[in-house]
């Protein structure tokens, strides 16, 4: 697989880089776990979630700039983020790996479920 990354002409440390991202119950997404590369397309048929993938990444930035009950709040709140099915526990789970230099995962919410998000 080429790697983009390789190519670059760089003095220093390589910038931050999304290597995995991992969501579960966002929106139309039951659940993926996908692999990133330094480039990446997202291919799909109508409503298969590629949106609400980009969504959760958003969600995820917005969050670090300022609180993710902000964040929520602009969105409608955690129900309007969360996967609407009967059969769908309430939890949520959001997470990136990367490549930074001095941690190697980012957390939103916690992918394995631990315990239920009631919607508000």
């Amino acid at each position: 697989m080429y790697d983009l990354r390789a190519t670059m002409n760089t003095t220093g440390p390589l910038p931050p880089f999304i290597t995995r991202v991992r969501l579960r119950n966002y929106r139309s997404i039951a659940g993926c776990d996908v692999t990133l590369q330094s480039l990446a397309i997202l291919v799909g048929a109508n409503g298969s979630g590629k949106s609400n993938f980009l969504d959760a990444l958003r969600l995820f930035a917005e969050s670090l700039r300022g609180s993710l009950d902000q964040t929520l709040d602009k969105r409608g709140g955690v129900a309007e983020v969360l996967r609407k099915s009967p059969d769908v526990p309430h939890d949520l789970g959001i997470r990136l790996d990367t490549s930074l230099s001095n941690a190697d995962q980012l957390e939103l919410f916690d992918p394995a479920p631990r315990h239920a998000l009631a919607p508000t």
